[in-house]
């Protein structure tokens, strides 16, 4: 992580300010963090009045959830398998895509590929909506929020959490990081498919115990994130200074050797 990456963090953890007003504040201070948070403090606009917030109505998002969730039991009360594919089809999104991932956010659920009665009924009233129609209408809003780069940051590093096994947990598994980003970063870095080849080579080594990486630690997920957007797709603006894991710094021999190919043929004209 760079230092003025870390400074803006720092800022944002005592302000609680979004990554723009953090960045604007630390500029204008050359990332001087106490003078920045000073400045946030003195300047910052007064909130006004709250509006009042209008929810949606339960009944009727219970109506909806009763119509995808299980039959009885205690299945009546979470909504999964073949009906939650139905409930993507109702709101037309991609079952493989990001919209579900969107909704689970803002629904704030707790377990891929589920959603119990309380996350869709608190989630969805919470955003005023109680129709399918309305429903349909934000998750292609939510989606599209996510061109805004502080939004996905936000979605991105959630991501991580919502993957882990369980709470507990310091790493996800390679396989799902794989799959998540090829999901949520497709739209967002030209070297995606790449980044996913080399991972899942780390992964395939660690299952032979010839090194590699089976799981996915937050630094490696979070820096990521931050090479795709700081490095060009060409990695002209590359430079090899140990500010990066070294995952990362392995990340771009990989590239430069097309894949390990070209080391394996000078390897191989030496011998």
């Amino acid at each position: 992580m760079t230092s003025k990456q870390k400074s803006v963090d720092q800022f944002k953890n005592v302000t609680g300010a979004s990554d723009s007003v953090a960045t604007e504040c630390l500029k204008k201070f050359n990332y001087n963090v106490q003078r920045a948070i000073n400045h946030y403090y003195t300047n910052m606009p007064k909130s006004p009045p709250a509006a009042p917030v209008t929810k949606g109505d339960k009944a009727k998002i219970g109506k909806i959830f009763d119509k995808y969730s299980g039959a009885s039991g205690d299945e009546k009360d979470s909504m999964f398998e073949d009906k939650l594919q139905e409930y993507w089809k109702e709101l037309k999104i991609e079952p493989d895509g990001v919209g579900p991932y969107v909704v689970a956010w803002k629904l704030n659920a707790a377990a891929p590929g589920e959603f119990s009665r309380h996350e869709f009924l608190k989630g969805w009233s919470e955003m005023s909506i109680d129709t399918i129609a309305a429903m349909k209408t934000k998750v292609q809003e939510l989606i599209k929020s996510l061109s805004d780069r502080s939004t996905f940051k936000e979605f991105y590093r959630w991501l991580f959490n919502f993957a882990k096994e369980n709470p507990e947990a310091k790493t996800i598994e390679g396989e799902a990081a794989i799959e998540l980003w090829t999901i949520v970063l497709k739209e967002q870095w030209p070297l995606v498919d790449k980044w996913c080849r080399f991972i899942q080579g780390e992964v395939e080594k660690a299952k032979k115990k010839e090194g590699g990486m089976k799981a996915v630690s937050r630094d490696v997920w979070d820096q990521c994130l931050e090479f795709s957007r700081e490095i060009k797709p060409d990695l002209s603006n590359w430079e090899d200074d140990g500010a990066w894991p070294v995952i990362i710094d392995e990340f771009v021999e990989f590239v430069n050797t097309d894949g390990g190919k070209k080391k394996k043929e000078k390897e191989k004209k030496k011998k």
